[in-house]
């Protein structure tokens, strides 16, 4: 039994305890809450939303105002009054055992608590939205009255970077002040909406005027200053040297001046509307053609001397160059009279005079315009280049033509001595053959050499004509050489061929005492030997004694042609 009262003490203190904890902790979010109530009804939005403050706004800035204050009057304190009244009541109630029934009143606390937070906590970003946005108007009015004051002095003391656009710029400077002054009344007046609408148009003008200011100097820079100098020395120049009997390539340049002149001044009214369209480009295309336009001055008066400086030379190279034509002529006509030539080198010379004739011609041409007065300078210093750089041609051919016919004296000698060493080795190679003492010389031999005498027949005869053509002459004494050089060849074979089969007769007619069997190949070589058929005969009795005695050919061919020196 006093286990069970035990037991029962037990579980009492237990509850007890848990009741001490649960209350403690609910009266501790009780009690965080209403701090949380205490901040928010510090917000101070009460003053900034009071009806002195109305006053301060007009316009949909008042009415955005007092929406505001109807949020906070008729939702935000509303809520704050209800989560008060239901901390009130809590504590009130929170006593005992009833406190085991506060879990879902402290949950409704807390609700109250986070909408009344979250009513007031929107209304106060959007009053400091109201505030920041004030205070970067207030800001940009301070700006732009000093931007004001810059612009005002930049447009009174740099007037002559502008030119006749300083007005328009003054006057649009005028329309934007005008503008801000607007913004500043509206600003005033309390309707900020309406005052961000116009700064919005007054600093997007200000963007375009400082892009106006920036690049209006650079443009009017090259239109008061570079153009009117240069157009006023070009035409001062042209005048001059129009006065000094100089001529142009291009026509009417004092037109030219005085039409980019025109472009000028039309580019500055441009410029004086604020009108900025293509302005660079005129600008970047007058200064082109004012270059162009002393491009084509400069070019005569460079010309001018050296025109002067080449007409003594020109005139010499001339006359050097047709005399030299005159004797390559002559040197022709007299060198056809003995030889063909073969290049049209009479036909080519006189081509070559009828150019120099046209040369003359066209120098006479320019030395009449010089004197006259009437020449453009850089035409005949073309003309003269062109003039000397087609007679340095002439020459080049001329000395072509020359050294190709300066030879055929030297080459006629040539070929005639040629043609007597012929005439002796034909004789030297016919008494050679004589005197082998051989039985009869071969008809393909015979054929080839009688081919070859008459060759050089033929050529003794081209040589001793009353006009030689020593091209030919030259084609027949190469195919001749190469004859000469075969008859050669072949009279060698015939004296190889007999000696060696002779040789070989003789030894194989001494082995034939012990090889009876070479008797047949004996009397065929003898026999084709004396049909004058050396090479076979040579092969046949070859063939035969190699059979018997292997190597025996060929040491007694190496032994004949170390004799005879071949090897």
């Amino acid at each position: 039994m006093l286990q069970v009262l035990i037991g029962i003490i037990v579980i009492a203190i237990v509850v007890v305890c848990a009741m001490y904890l649960y209350q403690r902790n609910l009266l501790k979010k009780v009690n965080a809450l209403r701090d949380q109530i205490n901040v928010i009804e510090n917000y101070d939005l009460e003053a900034r939303l009071s009806d002195e403050n109305v006053t301060d706004f007009s316009g949909e800035t008042l009415k955005k105002f007092t929406e505001l204050r109807t949020k906070y009057d008729e939702k935000a304190m509303p809520a704050v009054a209800e989560a008060v009244e239901i901390a009130d009541e809590i504590e009130e109630d929170f006593h005992g055992t009833a406190a085991l029934s506060m879990g879902g009143r402290v949950k409704e606390l807390q609700d109250a608590v986070d909408d009344a937070k979250e009513l007031l906590d929107s209304i106060q970003l959007e009053v400091k939205a109201f505030d920041d946005e004030i205070e970067a108007q207030n800001q940009a009015s301070d700006q732009l009255r000093t931007w004001f004051r810059k612009y005002h002095k930049e447009l009174d003391e740099q007037a002559y970077k502008y030119g006749d656009s300083v007005t328009k710029l003054n006057e649009r400077l005028t329309d934007l002040e005008a503008r801000f002054n607007k913004f500043c009344e509206i600003a005033d007046d309390g309707d900020r909406e309406a005052a961000a609408e116009v700064l919005t148009d007054v600093k997007n003008g200000t963007a375009d005027f400082e892009e106006l200011v920036e690049q209006i100097p650079e443009l009017c820079q090259p239109l008061l200053q570079e153009f009117p100098d240069q157009l006023a020395e070009l035409k001062q120049g042209y005048g001059h040297l129009i006065s000094e009997n100089y001529h142009f390539t291009e026509p009417d340049i004092d037109h030219l001046v005085e039409a980019l002149e025109v472009k000028r001044q039309a580019t500055l009214e441009r410029v004086a509307d604020l009108d900025l369209t293509q302005v660079k480009e005129t600008n970047e295309g007058m200064a082109s053609e004012i270059d162009r336009l002393y491009d084509v001055m400069e070019q005569e008066i460079d010309a001018r001397p050296k025109v002067q400086q080449m007409l003594i030379p020109f005139a010499e190279h001339l006359t050097h160059a047709k005399n030299q034509n005159r004797l390559l002529t002559n040197e022709l006509d007299r060198l056809s009279i003995s030889y063909t030539l073969n290049n049209d080198e009479i036909a080519t010379a006189r081509q070559l005079d009828e150019q120099l004739k046209q040369i003359e011609a066209d120098f006479n041409a320019d030395q009449k315009r010089l004197e006259a007065k009437t020449a453009i300078d850089s035409q005949i210093l073309a003309n003269l280049q062109a003039g000397e750089k087609a007679m340095t041609a002439v020459e080049e051919q001329q000395t072509e033509i020359n050294d190709s016919v300066a030879e055929l004296q030297n080459d006629e000698k040539l070929a005639r001595d040629a043609v007597q060493r012929f005439v002796a080795d034909l004789r030297a190679t016919k008494r050679h053959v004589e005197s082998l003492n051989l039985p009869g010389i071969p008809m393909d031999y015979m054929d080839f050499f009688f081919l070859v005498s008459d060759e050089l027949s033929q050529l003794s005869k081209d040589m001793n004509k009353q006009q030689i053509n020593m091209d030919e002459i030259t084609k027949k004494m190469l195919v001749l050489q190469d004859d000469f050089e075969k008859l050669h060849e072949k009279t060698d074979s015939i004296r190889d061929s007999a000696t060696l089969t002779e040789r070989v007769i003789q030894y194989a007619q001494r082995l034939s005492m012990q090889h009876p069997e070479l008797d047949d190949a004996i009397n065929r070589s003898q026999q084709l030997f004396s049909e004058f058929e050396y090479s076979r005969a040579l092969e046949t009795i070859g063939a035969a004694v190699e059979n018997i005695e292997p190597g025996v050919f060929k040491q007694i061919e190496d032994s004949y042609y170390r004799e005879v020196g071949k090897r």
